[in-house]
């Protein structure tokens, strides 16, 4: 089709100046789009040319102001997430995408079209058929999509939120589909067509009922993003009326940057440049696996907080295990229990927060009420 005037311009300049702002494989999504339509549309190869040119030229730009202001050409959150292992990143993106593929409600079927669609347009590209070009580049862009996230790793969020761009992609080649079967319909036979369409039509409403349902029961794991948030900030704003503020480590971070005034250790590394480079292969936890016990002992903060857990009642504190994949299984090493004692922080209102802080701030803050020691064998591991 050919690519003349203002909006198929729009179309290649937009995405290839705004795609490598938004991630760092932004550039990778844009070049990869703009390739695509230089290859299949003769009128775009001088713009399209000019549009990757354009879409490397920003990636350097940001590139090199990360470098000149964070002393890193990525986001922290790069370094925190994805690991240096290739291998690892390809296997752990695999389930991902298969996960994505065998849950999400109709992707199984929307990926299946789309592989249908993208032989299609193969076929008939040659002789220019209407529609071909503009199908074979959205099939392009549903797969390379897939394929840059299988890449990278994907991670452990809730609903594949990776994949979230192509999702208004996906019902359209099974829409494509079902329009060409009816059209394929000899008029003579509309009522056959239509006794074939309307158990098929039940069948799909049915699958979007079963889909639902994953989609009803995932809305805790969403919820629970928000409780952690709303978490940090309550217990930030209690402990700034803590004397002396502590420094905390914190795992989930929540919002409590939000409300709390002291200094704060991201111990996952999303926020601390040491911890996330400290190991460049990340084992554990999906994204979450940069905690390094060296870098937390030469930093040791005041106050290690686990707000996102709750008080466990009849005199006992439940707390992660050895097996724990985020922290190493610190809380039950030696060395962690000389240097810390388990604590519930408790507010006038009645919020409580279980925790671990250093003995010597314990000193120092013996004549806060609302700071109750724990002794260690009041603590309950979840092995």
């Amino acid at each position: 089709e050919p690519m003349r005037g203002v909006l198929p311009m729009l179309a290649l300049f937009l995405p290839a100046v705004a795609l490598p702002l938004i991630r760092p494989e932004g550039v990778a999504v844009a070049v990869g789009l703009i390739a695509g339509a230089v290859i299949l549309s003769p009128y775009a190869r001088r713009s399209g040319a000019v549009a990757v040119l354009a879409a490397l030229a920003v990636f350097a730009a940001i590139t090199w102001w990360r470098i000149e202001y964070f002393g890193q050409p990525f986001p922290n959150t790069f370094y925190a997430k994805v690991s240096s292992d290739r291998m690892q990143d390809l296997v752990d993106g695999m389930k991902y995408t298969f996960s994505f593929v065998l849950g999400a409600p109709f992707a199984d079927l929307a990926i299946a079209s789309w592989a249908i669609a993208a032989i299609w347009s193969v076929l008939r590209i040659r002789s220019r058929e209407p529609g071909s070009t503009g199908l074979l580049l959205a099939s392009a862009c549903v797969f390379g999509f897939l394929a840059i996230y299988s890449a990278l790793g994907g991670d452990h969020f809730a609903l594949w939120r990776f994949f979230q761009p192509i999702a208004p992609l996906l019902p359209v080649a099974m829409a494509l589909g079902a329009a060409l079967a009816w059209e394929a319909i000899p008029r003579d036979r509309i009522a056959l067509g239509t006794s074939v369409a309307l158990p098929a039509v039940a069948g799909a409403f049915a699958l979007m009922a079963v889909g639902w349902v994953n989609y009803y029961q995932t809305r805790f794991d969403v919820v629970k993003e928000f409780n952690l948030v709303s978490d940090g900030l309550d217990f930030g704003t209690y402990l700034n009326t803590v004397d002396p503020l502590p420094s905390i480590g914190v795992g989930p971070a929540g919002g409590i940057a939000l409300a709390y005034d002291g200094h704060i250790y991201d111990l996952l590394g999303l926020n601390w440049t040491e911890m996330a480079h400290a190991k460049s292969t990340k084992v554990g936890m999906r994204n979450h696996a940069s905690f390094d016990k060296n870098t937390f002992w030469a930093h040791r903060p005041d106050v290690l907080a686990t707000f996102n857990r709750r008080c466990t009642g009849g005199g006992t504190q439940a707390f992660w295990g050895s097996n724990d994949d985020a922290f190493d299984g610190i809380f039950e090493d030696v060395r962690f229990h000389d240097a810390f004692l388990p604590v519930q922080f408790r507010s006038d209102d009645g919020g409580c927060w279980p925790g671990f802080a250093t003995r010597e701030w314990l000193d120092l803050a013996t004549g806060v009420d609302s700071v109750e020691v724990l002794s260690w064998s009041d603590v309950v591991f979840l092995n």
